[in-house]
């Protein structure tokens, strides 16, 4: 179904709500759902609503993330 939003892209930026209930499962949702895109191309992930919900001091967010494998970088 996502193919139509990846056809001709230049890679995948994915936005994180950090006031969800669980920011680390969908992020892991949305990697796997695009691995084989982000695979060939490369991911942008950021994280919102920082300001409402500060991110984890353990950095486990951008921990998790760098254990995909993926070419990335963070804003």
């Amino acid at each position: 179904m996502w193919e139509v939003l990846t056809r001709n892209g230049l890679g995948l930026i994915l936005l994180l709500d950090n006031t969800r209930k669980a920011p680390l499962n969908d992020m892991a949702f949305f990697l796997n759902a695009f691995k084989d895109y982000i695979a060939d191309t490369a991911v942008a992930i950021g994280i919102t609503q920082t300001d409402i919900v500060p991110p984890t001091k353990d950095g486990s967010l951008p921990q998790k993330a760098s254990g995909t494998g993926y070419k990335r970088c963070y804003f």
